[in-house]
Parts: C-alpha cells; structure tokens; sequence
C-alpha cells in the first residue's frame, strides 16, 4: 500500500495514458500506467523472441480493489477518534482502502489480458464487518469484484486457510486466519471454491501445496530472534508456515511422538525421573521423560495407574532456562514451593478445558501493552504471589467506520487453550492440532517452541527482553510434575495433594535437559486430509 502510494504521489497523482502494441489503458493513475507499459513490454518481448502471444496479469491484492469500502477507516483518523492523537500526515501507515489498483482498465485488442487477485476471507477487516448480515461474505464481496470487472476474465490467483495452531486474524463464520486443523482446512477449501464457482470468477489457485519453515506472520515475527535462522524450526504456532495441502513436518523418516500412547515412541527420552520402586497407588508418578525435534519440546507423565482426569488431575510447571528466574508458587491451593523458577505451566484437567499458562511477567503477548513492565521488558522475574495468566494474542484491533457511527470491538484468540487428540491419522481422536493425548497411564504433551518463548530452538535462543538484552541461550529445560485430587465443591482447587516429583523439591533434584543444537534441521512429508477432500470434491465435480 505504501509503496503504490508514494509512486502516485511522486508521479503528483495526475491520470496519464498509455497505448501500447497489445495494450492500452485511458485515463489511469500512475501505478496503473506503469503496470500497463510493463506489461505491453513483456508481450513485445515474448511475440519477437519467440512468436507466441501469451495471457498476461498483475496478481493484485483487494486492499486495492476499486470498491469503496465505508467499513475501512484509516488509521490516523482511528488514532484522532479512540485517543485524541493529532495525525502524523508525513508517516505512511497500511491503510487498506487508501489506494487503487483498477485492472478494469487495463484493455487488449488481442484478449491477452486478465485480471487477477488474492482474495483470503479473514483480511482485510472490511471483508467481515461489510458483510456482517450475508450468509456467504466471501461470496458476496466476489460478486462485487467480479460485477466491477464485468465483460473481463477475474482469476482469483490466491486463497487458503492455515493449519497452524493460532489464528491471527477473525473471521464471522469461522474461517479464520489459522486455528484450523488439516480436516477444517479441507471443508472450507471446498466452500470456498463453491463461492468462486458461484460468482463466475474464470479460475483459481490454492495456497499452498506445502508447509513452509520460512515464512513469517505478524503475530509472531518481532519474536524471531536471530531472524535468519528461522528456516532451521518449525512453528505450528504461525499461520505463514502452515498454509499447505502437504504437512512438512520435523523428524525424519516420522514423527518421534505421535501422541498415540505408545511408550516405545520414548525409550531413547530424556529421562528427568523414573520411580524405581513404585507402590501402584493412585495419581503417583512413575517417570517423567523429556523430547525435541525442530519443532516442538515433547513431555511425557507416566502414572502407576490409569489416569481417570476428573478423579486426578496434574500440573507440568516448566522451567526453559535460568532457574533463578520465574514463579515459584502454585495455583489452585497447592502448598508447594518449586525449587526452581517456573515459566510455564501445565494445568491438565480434562479432554476440553486444560490449559497452558504463563508467568505473568513473561508473558509476552501483553508486553505491548506494558501491563508489567513500564519498559515494556519482558523477561521472567522472580515471584512467589502465584501470578500466572492466560496467553492470549489480539488478532484484530478495534475499528470505526469512515463515517464514525459505527465500532467494532478487538479480537482475541486463546492460545493457552490445549486440545486433545493423537496425530495418528487412523486414529479415532486424530487432530493434526491436538497438544496432548492421554490414554491409559500416560500424559504425552506437545508444545510448539515459540509457544514457550523460544526465538530460535536451534541454537537454544529464548526470547527474553530485558534491557537492550533480546535473548539469552538456555542452559536447559526442567520440569516439576504435580498430581492432586480436585475438589468438586470448589473447583479448581485441589482437595489433596497425591504426588509431586521430584520428591523432595529440591534443586539438587531436578535433572536438565539441554538437547543438541542444529544447523541442518530434518523433516519429512505427508498429505494432509484436507488434500483428500479437496480430491474426492473435485473428481465428483468433474463427474
């Protein structure tokens, strides 16, 4: 946007002209000129060099659409109207209906010239609140856009849904930018093409065949640290990485932990206890065992009996590095102090309501908001009052309508929120998303490294902002396990202690788990179901 704004403008915004061999375009804005004479060159070369004329495009974006959108205010006017602040008219701000991009002007004499877009329901915010009463939004902004370009072919060249673990931009009906699993990523794949069907678009392209490690969202982007080793890790957690139709997943030939209770997926585990001489009783814990990959911290709670979650419940405090930092005391009633500082903390409940919390003083997605730090510093510091929060990320902010009648409030999206499930695609409870499975004696968890604040896992890097420090490398992860018996009459704290380990909490104790650092991460690949979705809905079509 901003580049297509200072070209206007260095251009003085004056409508020019251009006609071309095979295109010409009447009164356009110096973008659209410049675009049209790129283009009449290409179909120049191509016809004297190798005597074919081929179809031409631009792949335009609709934040530069030609349709006026009341819904999409500016930022600096936002900024005047919520808090007072006068606009900085010299400061170029992504405004989504600032500029245009009209490829309706565009015409060839030799049918050579289509237009094309991205077109993704979630972005920008006006392809919701303009479309708040329709049933279908995404299908009626399409016949908007294709109403405009009428008489000329509409490509849209881009659209998807991410697989990965957080959303980073709402959507009305659920199509969400991310916060799918693979199953959801296929079933609205489907419903979208039925709209570009529906609206007589000329085609389109699926976003994306595969994964990719090294794209980046703006949710999390600022977090990557060092930034060019970002292609050496996974994060599920990034909608950017997890567009595709085929899963490229850490690990090679397979997945070491694929949440299915199998104990063998971890006999060559770190093992931080193992209880030589178990008495069989209820909610003691047998072993505790730690795993990596490229892309996630595998934890493993092994129980002398079958865990029953509403008769026994558990928390997994975990401490990514530095123990002399973090929370020491537990919620829920617990008299336990930990013996080194906790970061994070697993509070297993139930198949639907375990959660992930944060220290509150690293808890990085408020930092913006200086909540706990006037420096906006965020580091774990030191604390025995039990201050543990949710994780919760803002992934659209509060909005105005270009008249100011109107407001849309913020968005959030819960990632402290844990999903149950194996990621054995033949299994009954598979959900390519799922962050823990029990079954049995065993708790197996999986926890995305970006999740527990890790910049770059590779080189042990967690992010940790404290001063002009940005990250410090990790001496080693150490867990603290915590079965208890909950009380029904005041949920969620506990009515007894059952076991904790290690036993007694003592620092001396505690077993590190430092795991090798990479420089060439492994993988391997897999179709998602959402491919076989998208192939048994388009065989049927086509039959």
């Amino acid at each position: 946007m901003t580049s297509v704004k200072g070209y206007n403008e260095r251009h003085e915004r004056k409508d020019k002209y251009f006609y071309g061999k095979y295109l010409y375009i009447e009164k356009g804005n110096p973008f659209e000129v410049w675009n049209t004479q790129i283009l009449d060159y290409l179909l120049n070369y191509s016809y004297e060099t190798y005597g074919h004329l081929p179809l031409v495009s631009v792949v335009n974006w609709i934040p530069l659409d030609p349709i006026e959108h009341p819904t999409e205010s500016n930022i600096e006017d936002e900024e005047s109207f919520f808090i007072g602040i006068k606009p900085n008219l010299k400061k170029c701000n992504e405004n989504e209906d600032m500029e245009v991009f009209d490829t309706y002007k565009i015409k060839s004499s030799f049918n050579c010239f289509f237009s094309s877009y991205h077109v993704y329901p979630y972005y920008p915010d006006f392809m919701n609140y303009e479309f708040l009463t329709e049933k279908r939004p995404y299908l009626a902004y399409l016949k908007r856009l294709k109403e405009h370009h009428k008489g000329q072919a509409l490509l849209i060249a881009e659209f998807g849904i991410p697989t990965s673990r957080a959303s980073a931009h709402w959507q009305v009906h659920g199509w969400t930018h991310g916060g799918k699993n693979e199953v959801e990523q296929g079933r609205i794949l489907v419903e979208m093409i039925k709209d570009i069907e529906k609206a007589k678009c000329a085609g389109y392209a699926i976003f994306s065949w595969a994964d990719e490690w090294f794209k980046v969202n703006w949710l999390f982007m600022k977090y990557y640290l060092p930034r060019d080793r970002k292609p050496l890790w996974f994060n599920l957690q990034d909608p950017e990485e997890n567009y595709g139709l085929l899963e490229v997943y850490p690990g090679y030939p397979k997945k070491i932990v694929s949440l299915s209770g199998e104990l063998k997926e971890w006999e060559e585990a770190f093992i931080a206890y193992k209880n030589l001489s178990p008495l069989n009783k209820e909610g003691e814990i047998k072993s505790i065992r730690l795993a990596n990959d490229e892309g996630f911290l595998y934890i493993l709670v092994e129980v002398s009996t079958k865990i029953n979650l509403k008769e026994t419940q558990f928390f997994v405090g975990i401490d990514t590095g530095h123990k002399e930092y973090g929370e020491f005391s537990f919620p829920a009633g617990i008299n336990l102090i930990s013996p080194v500082g906790l970061k994070f903390l697993l509070h297993i409940t139930g198949k639907k309501d375990s959660r992930l919390l944060v220290a509150s003083s690293y808890n990085k997605m408020l930092s913006h908001e200086k909540f706990f730090s006037p420096k906006g510093e965020v580091f774990p510091q030191k604390s025995l009052a039990g201050k543990w929060n949710l994780i919760l990320c803002k992934t659209n902010m509060r909005r105005v309508t270009k008249d100011f009648k109107k407001l849309f409030g913020p968005k959030f999206y819960n990632l402290s929120s844990l999903r149950f499930g194996s990621l054995k695609p033949e299994n009954p409870d598979f959900d390519s998303l799922a962050d823990f499975y029990v079954k049995d004696n065993l708790i197996e968890i999986r926890l995305p490294w970006e999740l527990l604040n890790f910049s770059d896992p590779s080189s042990r890097k967690m992010f940790w902002k404290e001063n002009d420090i940005l990250w410090k490398e990790s001496d080693g992860i150490r867990v603290v396990v915590i079965s208890y018996k909950p009380n029904p009459f005041k949920p969620p704290t506990a009515l007894k202690i059952l076991d904790f380990r290690p036993n007694p909490l003592e620092k001396d104790k505690i077993n590190t788990y430092v795991w090798e650092k990479w420089e060439v991460p492994s993988f391997h690949t897999r179709l998602k179901k959402s491919y076989f979705i998208l192939q048994r809905y388009l065989k049927n079509e086509k039959n």
